[in-house]
């Protein structure tokens, strides 16, 4: 059958067109060869460039004024790089008829991850890789956020970036200085939920009756990230008022349980230069409660303030032998001579020997009755 004047024109062109795809297509499986080769001859000095980005940002936020986030790395696959490109590139690029390379167009070869305890400490720590790296953009995820259900993962900073100038000239991080990374800055619990929800959607088409159910998930996990400041603020707000009632400004007078912030309180009155970290305070309290349940902080600040001058006597003694005491170990012995029976086993049996063999002989020089410790 004779075909029309139309159906030759539309074969022609059609020819036409599968001929320009088959090109486009030719021009673009090179490309991808071009980049398998770079990836393959690269990738020992990506590998060590991801080891010392990584080493180098935990170093610089080790002292920042906050908590250490925890760092970690990754290399991106060779052909996520190239589904990336296809993804977000490839289009525009074949359309603009530019000259390209694919590894131009992948920024995050190399991704760091910076996963902080709260939230509010991602700006903290944001700055300090401005103040160390040569930004090229910032993508500022929280922002950019819409009512989808399931950006709440993605909240946080994205930082695209490479050495500045003057450490890239450094013997060490020389080789790595045309090298672009991505450094992504989250808060636990948004990393938490990004991991919870990429397993849930992961190659799966979601119904909407569990994407809602997702929504009401991802909404109490940004509560939570909430309340985490919250309460980080009102325990920070406890250890001030503690520190201002050590020193005069608000006595405790209401006798209530013992804890961590009200036996803080105390010990920072007593030993004002000694800086008392929050684990040993927490395992101290909870170790004397067992002792002695029903313990107060008014029996607690009374206690320290009758026989803690005896344990100083005590303690000036020792040092003068070469064994010093600190704090805590001062303390137990103001427990265990306050009440033997009940912190008993404040002490190691050597300690109370000593102890008490050094109180026998100060009690008999002095001439004094008996105390608590002989009761």
């Amino acid at each position: 059958m004779t075909k029309t004047g139309a159906e030759r024109f539309k074969d022609r062109y059609r020819q036409i067109f599968l001929d320009l795809d088959s090109r486009i297509n030719e021009v673009f499986g090179q490309k991808k060869n071009e980049f398998k080769d770079y990836y393959s001859a690269n990738q020992n000095t990506l590998r060590a460039a991801e080891d010392s980005f990584r080493n180098l940002t935990h170093l610089l936020l080790s002292d920042a004024p906050i908590s250490t986030p925890k760092i970690i790395s990754r290399l991106k696959d060779r052909d996520e790089c190239i589904k990336k490109f296809e993804l977000k590139y490839r289009n525009e690029l074949e359309k603009s008829g530019a000259d390209y390379k694919i590894e131009e167009h992948i920024t995050d070869i190399i991704g760091i991850r910076v996963i902080c305890l709260y939230e509010t400490d991602i700006n903290v720590a944001a700055d300090v890789i401005k103040q160390h790296f040569e930004i090229i953009s910032i993508t500022d995820k929280t922002q950019i956020l819409t009512s989808n259900y399931n950006n709440f993962g993605y909240k946080g900073l994205h930082i695209d970036g490479r050495l500045n100038a003057r450490r890239a000239k450094l013997p060490e991080y020389k080789r790595f200085s045309d090298l672009r990374f991505e450094i992504q800055i989250r808060s636990i619990v948004q990393d938490a939920w990004s991991e919870v929800d990429h397993r849930l959607k992961y190659k799966r088409k979601i119904p909407d009756s569990l994407q809602r159910r997702i929504v009401r998930l991802a909404a109490l996990f940004e509560l939570a990230d909430q309340e985490f400041i919250s309460i980080r603020e009102e325990t920070e707000n406890f250890e001030k008022i503690a520190v201002q009632d050590d020193k005069g400004v608000v006595a405790i007078t209401e006798a209530q349980p013992i804890n961590a912030f009200s036996f803080l309180s105390i010990m920072t009155g007593h030993f004002p230069r000694y800086t008392f970290s929050p684990d040993t305070i927490d395992g101290f309290v909870d170790e004397i409660v067992h002792m002695k349940p029903n313990l107060t902080d008014v029996e607690m600040q009374n206690i320290m303030r009758e026989i803690l001058p005896l344990i100083q006597i005590y303690r000036e003694d020792k040092s003068l032998i070469g064994i010093y005491l600190n704090p805590f170990t001062v303390t137990r012995h103001v427990l265990y001579h306050y009440d033997p029976k009940a912190f008993s086993d404040v002490l190691f049996p050597n300690q109370k020997a000593a102890f008490t063999a050094w109180f026998r002989s100060e009690r008999d020089a002095s001439g004094t009755s008996s105390t608590q410790q002989e009761s």
